[in-house]
């Protein structure tokens, strides 16, 4: 899951669970690790270590690289759906 940015262009991790946005759906925590290490891999390989959205065609990166795995039945996540 990706967090939502705060005003500041920054991925907000203090933010509700709840609030944070489905990437996609993994068989399993390894699954879903291997992918975000992927995705950021691929960040770094084409921008370089980023944290913070300048524009918001880097939005998207930024949130990448504070990605997180959640089991579809987390409790933190309640009030949300997760799509499957």
């Amino acid at each position: 899951m990706l967090p939502p940015l705060s005003a500041d262009g920054y991925a907000d991790r203090s933010a509700p669970f709840s609030s944070w946005q489905t990437f996609g759906s993994y068989v399993g925590e390894t699954d879903c690790n291997a992918a975000i290490a992927r995705f950021q891999f691929g960040i770094n390989s084409q921008i370089g270590s980023i944290s913070h959205a300048a524009i918001p065609s880097e939005a998207g990166a930024v949130e990448m690289m504070s990605a997180k795995c959640f089991a579809a039945n987390d409790p933190r996540l309640a009030n949300r759906e997760i799509s499957e």
